[in-house]
This record gives structure tokens, sequence and C-alpha cells, in this order.
């Protein structure tokens, strides 16, 4: 609903700023979100997670130590599977207004 209504609701920055990370944490949440709650379904997301979370952490962010700040401040465990999610979800969510923005300012306009 709040990326309905800041995409309804606003210009252009504030549906990227806020539209886009709250449309795709729409989509990434709920599944890790169930698996909280039924044994069968985190037996298959938890593991995925905590292997995207190492990959990440040892491929991605590993400029200026964030790895291992990470590493120690957070254990994977729990709600920390919904904040990792969130905190993939914002960055993507901007990334994909600022493409989808690029492309409005490429687009041909009809006269």
């Amino acid at each position: 609903m709040l990326a309905f209504l800041t995409s309804k609701y606003g210009g252009r920055i504030t549906t990227v700023l806020f539209a886009y990370p709250f449309g795709m944490t729409s989509l990434f949440l709920p599944p890790v979100v169930a698996a909280l709650y039924s044994p069968t379904l985190s037996n298959v997301v938890f593991p995925n997670n905590e292997t995207l979370a190492v990959w990440l952490l040892d491929n991605v962010l590993t400029y200026r130590g964030i790895d291992e700040y990470l590493r120690v401040q957070f254990d994977l465990e729990g709600l920390a599977y919904d904040g990792m999610w969130f905190g993939i979800a914002v960055p993507l969510g901007w990334l994909l207004g600022f493409l989808v923005t690029l492309a409005n300012l490429m687009r041909p306009k009809s006269e």
C-alpha cells in the first residue's frame, strides 16, 4: 500500500526514493516472513539465505570492511533474515527506479 501511495501522490523523486524500495520489499519479504512461522518452509528458505549472505559478504560487501562489521554486529537468525532482505530490497529498488527514470528520459517524445 505504501508503494502505491508514494507512486500515486508524489513526483518522480518520491517514487524513486520510496515506491520502488517498498515495491521490492513487498516482493522479497513475504517468503522470508512465512519461513519464520513454517518449519517446512524454513528448512528450504533459511539455508539458501545463509548461502546468499555469505556470498554477499565475501564478494560484494568487502569494501572498507563492511563485511567484517556486519559479521561482528549481527547474527543471521530470526528477524535478522527480514533485515537482510530489507537491506537488499532498498538499494535494488533505488537502482530499478533510477534505471526506469533513465529509460523515461531516453524514450522518444511524441509530438
